[in-house]
């Protein structure tokens, strides 16, 4: 599969850097030049310096992190932010477990990708290439904000995306779409994976840890916009399904457009859901790229959906992680219905992006 360094280095079409962040305030910038060279030493920030740093923090940057015309977000150093966080261990989001250089205290990392986050890790201690190592979760949850931040300011101010009211089960929220996207003749809608609540962006790690590029949905709209189609981004909250239902039938369903869908991991999941319940969806979906997503079809279900399985059939493929070419025939052991075919990669978190290109060949033979 191509290596993850060659991923970084495309550029997109538009310049990431005019979307500007808020100046640091002078307490703020106090407080974070503390913090900062306490985390990137071996002496542990104080807990009391870390809350008045994460309460003043407003932007990447006062994180340490800007954002270059490739889209990587990089210290002052060149560095990325490297691991994510699952139960209090780390994962290296890297293609090839085998570029992991680890010394001191983390050496099993290169034996079984994970370490012990329990406490900040000094980044002398343990590198991936050039990249940082996890913080800890409160402050990859805080950095987390900011990015979202930065995103929906790129999305309003590049590619002049509105808010779409949504009623949503946990209350009103807002999705986001091009302005066209109630007249055009073609409609995108992009659906994100469970855990990701963040606009506009398939991995949060991906994001930190490569570009936006590739970890975020902005090829996919470029690709879109250039094509003259209408985009919408999903902004699911801790009921996703009923977020995708509520969107659909608050906005999507309103447009004139033919709708075409990609959905990533559990996004497939909603969708699957929404072909169920809502008998519109399945006149307006044209198309449906499922991202690695595995939707065994056991006989109650097609009893009860006798209509799913030739839909799905002749409507739907999925990109599914595989050790085989990207596009070759991967066989299920199981009732799938779409056909499934490989995304050329065995990470979950690498399909989008592997695949966006092949994903609108496959829309426009629909």
């Amino acid at each position: 599969s191509e290596p993850a360094e060659e991923l970084i280095g495309r550029e997109s079409s538009l310049s990431y850097k005019a979307v500007g962040a808020l100046a640091l305030s002078l307490v703020g910038l106090s407080i974070g030049a503390t913090v900062y060279k306490k985390l990137y030493t071996k002496q542990k920030p104080d807990e009391d310096d870390l809350e008045q740093f994460f309460a003043s923090a407003t932007s990447l940057q006062d994180f340490g992190f800007t954002v270059n015309d490739q889209g990587q977000i990089l210290d002052d150093a060149g560095m990325s932010y490297l691991i994510d966080p699952i139960d209090d261990h780390a994962i290296v989001a890297v293609e090839d477990i085998d570029s992991v250089v680890a010394v001191g205290t983390v050496d099993a990392i290169v034996a079984i990708g994970t370490v012990d986050t329990t406490d900040a890790v000094d980044t002398t201690d343990a590198t991936v290439g050039n990249k940082f190592m996890w913080k800890g979760e409160r402050y990859f949850k805080e950095l987390g904000l900011q990015l979202n931040k930065y995103m929906l300011d790129l999305f309003v101010n590049q590619y002049h995306m509105e808010p779409l009211l949504v009623e949503d089960v946990d209350g009103p929220t807002n999705i986001y779409g091009t302005p066209n996207y109630m007249s055009c003749e073609k409609l995108l809608v992009l659906v994100q994976d469970k855990g990701c609540f963040n606009v506009g962006i398939w991995s949060k790690e991906l994001t930190l840890n490569e570009s936006l590029n590739v970890g975020t949905m902005i090829p996919y709209i470029e690709e879109a916009i250039q094509r003259n189609w209408g985009v919408i981004l999903l902004n699911p909250s801790n009921s996703p399904v009923e977020h995708v239902l509520n969107s659909f039938d608050n906005v999507i369903l309103q447009s004139s457009a033919d709708i075409y869908c990609a959905a990533h991991g559990f996004g497939g999941k909603c969708i699957l859901e929404l072909l169920k319940l809502d008998e519109r969806s399945r006149d307006k979906i044209v198309s449906i790229a499922f991202l690695d997503f595995s939707h065994a079809i056991d006989i109650g279900l097609k009893a009860e959906y006798p209509f799913l399985p030739d839909w799905l059939a002749s409507k739907s493929k999925n990109w599914s992680t595989s050790e085989l070419e990207k596009n070759e025939i991967v066989e299920k052991n199981f009732d799938m219905y779409s056909p499934s075919v490989s995304a050329g990669t065995r990470l979950h978190f690498y399909v989008p992006w592997k695949v966006y290109q092949d994903v609108f060949e496959y829309f426009e033979e629909n």
